[in-house]
């Protein structure tokens, strides 16, 4: 049988490391985020990370703290991206290392990556796959 404590446990956090506000069309723009991401072993066993990819696939925003431990989000937004060659990964000792992180309980694996969030202007109705203007 398999305890709760033996279960690996990931933590990831994101960190702001620059935001840039990029001007759209009359009801939208866009906002820029250059992220540090911060991948923590909080678990008592080693986890294998895949670090071959930095793509952010999922952005959920909510308006505060609470409301995204609640589960209440304004935006849940799953996102495409794509492999530009299609071409085929040499499995080595080399690529490995490249393309994996082994870490050990209570090791730290950090990376950035960047995001993009469409923001509605203000005054304008909502818009399926944007976050409303204000604080969130």
């Amino acid at each position: 049988m398999v305890k709760a404590a033996d279960n690996p446990e990931l933590r990831l956090s994101a960190e702001i490391i620059s935001q840039r506000y990029c001007e759209g069309d009359v009801e939208l723009d866009g906002l820029d985020l250059e992220l540090k991401l911060r991948y923590e072993n909080v678990g008592n066993q080693s986890l294998i990370l895949y670090k071959g990819s930095d793509q952010i696939v999922q952005v959920i925003v909510s308006q505060s703290h609470e409301d995204a431990v609640a589960g209440r989000n304004e935006l849940n937004a799953t996102l495409s991206w794509y492999t530009s060659d299609g071409s085929a990964w040499r499995v080595d000792e080399s690529s490995l290392s490249k393309a994996f992180v082994i870490l050990s309980p209570r090791e730290v694996y950090e990376t950035k990556t960047e995001a993009r969030v469409f923001v509605t202007r203000e005054g304008v109705n909502r818009i399926i796959g944007a976050v409303g203007d204000g604080e969130h």
